[in-house]
């Protein structure tokens, strides 16, 4: 979405609002960024939440494009729920246009994720904690790359780090790696 620049300055950070149960799994998110678009008087709001599956349930056999008009109705009301829900972090936002809105089908379809997961399989802070993700019961084989041990390009970095860590070993690591 495209924000006025005036009333809603670009924010240097992202943000986040995570809801988690007593076992620490996930059950709602929102991720926020605000940055300058290439017109200086407007920056672009990006919303990112988990994807409520069953909302999208009655449309998981069609195509993007042939959902008909309740899917993009649907679609349309939950954006604005979600920009609602971005205002209690944000704060109110006003003059707010919308320039895309998807949903876990549209990235099901456009980048052939199963289930639509936006940045690779969905983890909990208690997988996290209780096992290196990048080891395999196969000796000598380690896995790098996007959803190993976290999501996005920073998660891929990092995953790559210490999988390169256990192949080379910490000592020479170290030593050859400066980070």
């Amino acid at each position: 979405a495209l924000v006025p620049a005036d009333r809603h300055p670009a924010i240097a950070h992202n943000l986040f609002a995570i809801q988690t149960d007593a076992a620490g799994d996930t059950r709602d998110l929102i991720y926020v960024q605000l940055r300058p678009s290439e017109r200086p008087d407007q920056n672009l709001l990006s919303l990112i939440t988990s994807g409520h599956e069953t909302l999208w349930d009655r449309w998981q056999q069609t195509l993007s494009g042939r959902r008909g008009d309740e899917y993009l109705q649907t679609k349309m009301d939950f954006a604005h729920r979600l920009i609602r829900q971005a205002e209690k972090i944000t704060g109110p936002l006003s003059g707010v246009r919308l320039l895309d809105v998807s949903t876990p089908l549209t990235i099901r379809d456009w980048v052939n994720s199963p289930n639509g997961s936006a940045y690779g399989v969905m983890r909990s802070t208690r997988q996290l904690s209780a096992a290196l993700l990048n080891r395999t019961s196969l000796r000598g084989l380690f896995l790098a790359g996007q959803s190993v041990m976290a999501p996005g390009v920073l998660g891929t970095i990092i995953g790559s780090l210490a999988t390169v860590q256990f192949i080379v070993g910490p000592g020479r690591f170290r030593k050859e790696v400066r980070i």
